[in-house]
């Protein structure tokens, strides 16, 4: 019973990394095939962390705004 719904909750947190790419790590370890074929309640306590994540990351993110530039600078920490 526990593979058939973690299969399918895993499926649906694949589809959702379209749009959300910051869980998109933490669904590519869930979604592997030794996970998929015998989750144990651990693998499932993660995906429940997951979808707490994005239950509190709704409505966060970052907003574009047409300002007639047509340069785009973006900057970066690589240390």
């Amino acid at each position: 019973m526990l593979t058939g719904r973690y299969q399918r909750l895993v499926g649906k947190l694949h589809y959702l990394t379209i749009t959300c790419h910051d869980i998109a790590f933490a669904v590519s370890v869930v979604s592997q095939s030794q996970f998929l074929n015998s989750p144990c309640q651990d693998h499932w306590i993660v995906v429940i962390r997951i979808l707490k994540y994005i239950k509190g990351a709704l409505g966060k993110g970052l907003i574009y705004e047409d300002r007639g530039h047509v340069r785009i600078v973006g900057y970066s920490d690589a240390d």
